[in-house]
């Protein structure tokens, strides 16, 4: 069974993060270890209070130096949406380097 196939990546692809050696004779799919939680990282998982505690304390921070609300909320809303484009961006990257598919292709 194929899907039972799991390894574990050696020394040196832990180290340096290297995508797995894929055998030419046998194209059997396989699983990899992911102990450094390389797949995770590019996503908010786990993250959701700290971004919600960050966007309230960036809000009360503008809502006290400017004392306006909506341009506030506005500027708030503006880094939110930069913050999750660069982290959408960097993540997407990420996971097209380390599954060595062309970003292009990701849906």
């Amino acid at each position: 069974n194929h899907a039972t196939q799991v390894i574990d990546p050696s020394y040196v692809q832990m180290l340096l993060e290297l995508p797995p050696d894929m055998p030419l004779d046998n194209p059997a799919p396989f699983f990899i270890h992911d102990y450094f939680n390389s797949f995770t990282r590019t996503m908010f998982i786990g993250h959701e209070t700290r971004l919600f505690v960050y966007e309230a304390l960036f809000f009360c921070s503008i809502d006290m130096e400017l004392n306006n609300v909506c341009y506030s909320a506005l500027i708030t809303y503006v880094v939110s949406r930069a913050i999750h484009w660069v982290r959408h961006s960097l993540g997407e990257s990420n996971l097209s380097r380390k599954t060595l598919v062309d970003r292009h292709f990701l849906v």
